[in-house]
């Protein structure tokens, strides 16, 4: 029988294999990291994610200065998704505000639509946010770094059937996800 525990983790953990809890990680990463067997799952570039009632929303393009205008959510979970938002802004003069903090995806969700704030956020995710939220997002006026998404295990389980099996399932979910803002 099979079993889905999901799991709040930090990317720290992937420093050491053996000690990892999971059998298998759908993560942010430049590469493979050492001692873990991967797939690469697809890549995009942040984007600016807020509410269709927001007042940037008539905004095909935002600036720099309408980023600093408003509050921001900050998702903490899982990897660093939006700190070079604050250091550019910051190194530009202007000011970056984080008003609500979560380590969940839905709560985030739940507080940008019934507020002004902005979230900034992988493209994939936020394309498909738009699919169950009332959600908009625009491209971010700035250098945007590129995620590079991976399903990581342990080599152990390399030939294991009812794992490759699993994966097998787990890679198609997010290739869906994913695909259409891929970047090569």
């Amino acid at each position: 029988m099979l079993e889905f525990n999901y799991q709040l983790w930090s990317p720290a953990q992937l420093s050491e294999p053996a000690a990892l809890q999971a059998d298998l990680v759908t993560t942010m990463a430049e590469t493979i990291p050492a001692g873990f067997s991967g797939e690469h799952l697809g890549s995009d570039t942040a984007v600016c994610v807020m509410s269709r009632r927001h007042p940037l929303i008539a905004k095909p393009r935002l600036e720099l200065a309408d980023l600093s205008r408003f509050g921001h959510i900050r998702i903490t979970g899982g990897g660093d998704k939006d700190s070079f938002v604050a250091r550019v802004l910051r190194e530009q003069g202007y000011d970056y505000r984080v008003q609500c903090q979560t380590p969940f995806f839905s709560s985030a969700l739940s507080v940008l639509v019934r507020s002004d704030y902005l979230l900034v956020t992988p493209e994939h995710i936020a394309r498909n946010m738009g699919q169950q939220f009332e959600t908009e997002y625009r491209s971010l006026p700035l250098t945007t770094p590129i995620h590079q998404y991976w399903m990581l295990w342990h080599p152990r389980y390399d030939q294991d059937p009812a794992h490759l099996w699993a994966r097998e399932h787990v890679l198609g979910i997010f290739r869906d996800s994913i695909y259409s803002v891929s970047i090569t």
